[in-house]
């Protein structure tokens, strides 16, 4: 039973066969929860440094105006942690981005109305917690969208260009059917990879207020959920949700360029 609930959650052929499954790298699910939480962190401090050199000042919460450059980093490094841990077990992480022939069509369709639903979830709190912790809802924009210079802003567009290929596959094509598998308990993994997909944003940037972490995290949550939710149900759409997340991620390069780009 619990060797077919694996096989259910997990897109990648195989791995539910292996007899020793159930306890193949029990820990490294939970210890990569965090994993990009700290990743973030620790760019933004190197954008910092940079900025020391280049400028003469350390400012931490300057830097997180390069907040694409950062997650671009944790990106990276996420790809090559997602490969070891893939090619730990006999894997390879390629097989999550592989589309399933067979169901493409409903797949597709099953993608679109996911989006036509995500869409507004991804939107609505954003404005809703701002104006509830700030005040106002346009408060928030100055963190997240100051003023670059255009190659950099327009160099942004790596960000979508690997996040995904990481986040979605790291949360819900790695940790969540093994989580699952760890924990006994489908729904509990679902709550706990959608929480940390939503903290994970706390740090992206960071800035030491504790309205707009808690801001970063409320806006995320809901979405975060629904996606956990979604790909536990069918992990075979993780390559459609990929490709909408980047698409969604685009909107944020164009405001970037908008603002800095005159």
């Amino acid at each position: 039973m619990l060797a077919a609930q694996f096989h259910a959650l997990n897109s990648v052929k195989g791995l539910s066969d292996r007899a020793d499954a159930p306890s193949f790298k029990r820990n490294l699910p939970i210890i990569l929860l965090p994993s990009r939480l700290i990743l973030f962190a620790v760019f933004q401090l190197f954008g910092a440094a940079i900025i020391w050199v280049v400028e003469g000042h350390f400012s931490y919460q300057q830097a997180g105006i390069f907040w694409p450059y950062t997650a671009t980093g944790a990106n990276v490094v996420t790809f090559a942690l997602l490969h070891w841990a893939f090619k730990m077990e006999g894997l390879s992480v390629i097989d999550l981005y592989r589309f399933n022939k067979p169901t493409i069509r409903i797949d597709i369709l099953t993608a679109v109305g996911v989006f036509i639903v995500a869409v507004p979830i991804s939107f609505f709190p954003n404005g809703l917690l701002a104006t509830l912790l700030f005040g106002n809802p346009g408060a928030v924009g100055p963190y997240m969208f100051g003023t670059m210079s255009p190659i950099l802003a327009y160099l942004t567009v790596l960000l979508p260009l690997t996040i995904a290929f990481a986040e979605m596959p790291l949360y819900m094509g790695y940790i969540l059917p093994r989580l699952g598998l760890r924990l006994r308990s489908c729904a509990t993994a679902v709550l706990i990879v959608g929480f940390f997909l939503a903290l994970q944003h706390c740090t992206l940037p960071l800035i030491i207020d504790l309205r707009f972490i808690i801001w970063r995290l409320g806006m995320f949550l809901p979405l975060a959920i629904l996606f956990a939710v979604i790909l536990n149900w069918r992990p075979r759409l993780i390559p459609y949700i990929m490709i909408g997340h980047a698409l969604l991620d685009f909107a944020a390069v164009a405001m970037i360029v908008l603002a800095s780009v005159h």
